[in-house]
């Protein structure tokens, strides 16, 4: 399966130059994440990057969100959780919405 190589996001899409950092360190060339990082304030710019997949307002079947986060990691439970914990996105019903 071939991925498409995606860009890093720009400082006004990211937040900050930390998070362009980060995921600078956590990508792959082919724009997959390496690993999922353990500290906190990584994981929230590895998230936020995630959150990019998503457009704001729109609402996701699970199915649907696991299939775009699978695109960035295999491991999509741990990235779905986190976009709903750290108020990415909200789940009702397992819909899901970027806020």
């Amino acid at each position: 399966m071939t991925h498409k190589k995606r860009r890093l996001p720009s400082r006004r899409e990211s937040g900050d130059a930390y998070d362009q950092k980060v995921m600078q360190s956590f990508l792959t060339p082919g724009g997959r994440l390496k690993t999922l990082p353990s500290q906190e304030k990584k994981f929230l710019a590895v998230l936020r990057y995630a959150a990019q997949l998503f457009k704001e307002g729109k609402t996701y079947p699970e199915k649907v969100v696991n299939k775009k986060l699978a695109t960035l990691h295999e491991d999509t439970a741990s990235l779905r959780r986190g976009l709903v914990e750290f108020k990415l996105m909200q789940r009702k019903n397992g819909i899901y919405t970027r806020i």
